[in-house]
């Protein structure tokens, strides 16, 4: 056992080492670019964009006349609904551009100069090629640490990765808190008094929905367990995090508390690579990576230190 331990820690250390190299971050950045420049090419020329066309083509008498999961069915709350609505005069394949361009640029933004060798990434295509909004949600997240009134955009959208507002609460930093809610309860009053029957609309078709997250008409759901108990478990990774000063958990928190985890929605982790560089996206394709703490462990295992790979060193007493 010891020695099967030894030998893959030695395993890690052998590709930890080769990633390091220059040549060979330079050679997968190189190859995995030209494969996105091909997908995006792809994408330009043709995508279905299905989800883009949910926010482009709903009824603005009747925006909630379907459930989660039918093709083409717009879900976010009314204030969504009513900053969509000016879009609908472009043509749909203009919308659909304009989609693919804000996904890119969040690309841009979480992944640097990997940006166009994510589109390489099956879900990261797919998620572009439908037009969704999970790329936006993980920028969101990121900005959300220094301007909490981004969090609105989740709560108004996607509403359940809102569980990540549980990260101020444990923290106790009640100012970002009562800045995200605001902001959010503003949009909400402002959007009541504008059109006050669709609140009513929304809230009935969310619960009509609540079936879809174990199984959906359009395709099979990446996690097929109902949103409680996933709820909890995402409430469970954000208070710890939180208590432990571990940002990547937010995102892997607010993916796994959708209403509806699809392969397309795990572009979100993106939002790790700049929370764990301090909100910055890798700066060249040779640039240190994420911070990898596990790496410290297979430093100290070989150093003959592995009763105390696991301990977190305790911050210096307040003078």
């Amino acid at each position: 056992m010891s020695n099967s331990y030894g030998a893959g820690v030695a395993r890690l250390h052998v590709l930890r080492t080769s990633w390091q190299r220059p040549g060979v971050q330079r050679a997968v950045h190189d190859g995995l670019t030209l494969v996105g420049l091909a997908v995006l090419l792809l994408l330009v020329l043709w995508s279905p964009g299905s989800d883009a066309r949910a926010y482009w083509s709903f009824s603005p008498a009747q925006p909630y006349s379907g459930l989660e999961g039918d093709s083409g069915v717009f879900m976010y709350s009314p204030v969504a609904a009513l900053v969509s609505l000016p879009f609908h005069v472009l043509p749909f394949n203009a919308f659909r551009l304009l989609m693919i361009g804000v996904d890119m640029s969040c690309l841009v933004y979480l992944a640097g100069p990997w940006a166009l060798a994510m589109l390489a990434l099956y879900p990261v295509t797919l998620d572009v090629s439908a037009g969704n909004v999970h790329l936006l949600l993980a920028v969101a997240i990121v900005l959300g640490f220094r301007y909490p009134a981004a969090w609105a955009f989740l709560l108004l959208t996607k509403v359940t990765p809102g569980v990540g507002l549980l990260w101020f609460a444990v923290r106790r930093e009640w100012r970002s808190l009562a800045i995200a809610l605001g902001v959010t309860a503003a949009l909400v009053l402002v959007s009541l008094i504008v059109t006050p029957g669709w609140w009513g609309t929304w809230i009935a078709t969310l619960r009509e929905s609540s079936n879809c997250s174990t199984a959906c008409p359009v395709g099979p759901v990446l996690l097929p367990i109902p949103v409680p108990p996933r709820l909890i478990a995402a409430a469970l990774i954000v208070s710890w995090g939180a208590w432990t000063d571990r940002r990547w958990t937010v995102p892997v928190a607010a993916m796994l508390a959708l209403p509806v985890v699809w392969w397309m929605s795990l572009p979100m982790l993106l939002a790790i690579i700049p929370l764990e560089r301090g909100g910055q996206a890798p700066s060249s394709p040779t640039a240190p990576g994420i911070r990898r703490p596990f790496w410290h462990i297979i430093e100290r295992y070989r150093r003959g230190q592995p009763q105390t790979a696991l301990t977190r060193t305790p911050p210096p007493p307040h003078a």
